[in-house]
């Protein structure tokens, strides 16, 4: 009996494999079509189908030399459904739906993500677009996972600012100077183009510190 269920677990495992390998085929084609949507279904799809692979594996003590790297493969796969949602969030074709789903796809699967960074931009003008989530929830939301995204970081304080509650507005700058001075060139950005991106975050936070110095009227903070 025991070996009749044995089998039958190896053959849901190689079902799992065959569909594994023909949704990741999907998921490549749609990102040669640069589309969204097809992109956000087949990745999530792809990654739940890794996630029950690598649920089957034996421990580790236990895996020969094969199961050692399928269980990399998987683990790879499963990662790279998240970058693949996070360079698909900046095609100029998605709608604002699909740039949200796509983000908020990437938080469900990994929270930490090193691929949401990507998609934090398109996401947060996505939602002044579409008016799901005003952007501070949006910029908020992603602040709780990276506290020091600069792009949530800005958008929180240009919206402080515009509501008049001057206070966090100069809190909120101070911190973007802050992470902005102290942050290395992420590689998505060549030299030139973070150089210029940290001369504008500094430039505008400077200027949102001292206009909200200045309705306050705290002298020293307005310059």
């Amino acid at each position: 009996m025991r070996s009749v269920v044995s089998m039958l677990a190896l053959c849901a495992v190689l079902a799992h494999a065959d569909d594994l390998s023909d949704t990741f085929d999907k998921l490549k084609a749609a990102e040669r079509a640069q589309n969204g949507a097809d992109i956000l279904k087949h990745a999530v799809e792809t990654s739940r189908l890794a996630r029950i692979q690598i649920a089957a594996q034996v421990p580790p003590e236990k895996r020969d030399d094969f199961e050692k790297q399928r269980y990399i493969y998987l683990s790879q796969t499963d990662t790279y459904t998240e970058y693949s949602m996070g360079v698909a969030a900046s095609y100029p074709s998605n709608s604002p739906e699909t740039i949200v789903q796509l983000t908020e796809a990437i938080i469900t699967l990994n929270p930490k993500s090193d691929y949401l960074e990507l998609a934090v931009p398109p996401y947060l003008a996505a939602l002044a677009k579409s008016g799901q989530q005003p952007e501070m929830d949006g910029a908020q939301k992603i602040l709780k996972l990276q506290p020091e995204n600069e792009d949530a970081l800005q958008r929180l304080t240009e919206d402080y600012l515009s509501q008049q509650k001057l206070t966090e507005a100069a809190r909120s700058a101070a911190e973007l100077l802050a992470v902005v001075s102290a942050k290395t060139r992420p590689d998505r950005y060549s030299e030139e183009a973070w150089r210029d991106k940290k001369t504008v975050l500094t430039n505008r936070a400077h200027f949102i510190a001292g206009a909200s110095g200045c309705e306050r009227e705290s002298w020293t903070e307005c310059d």
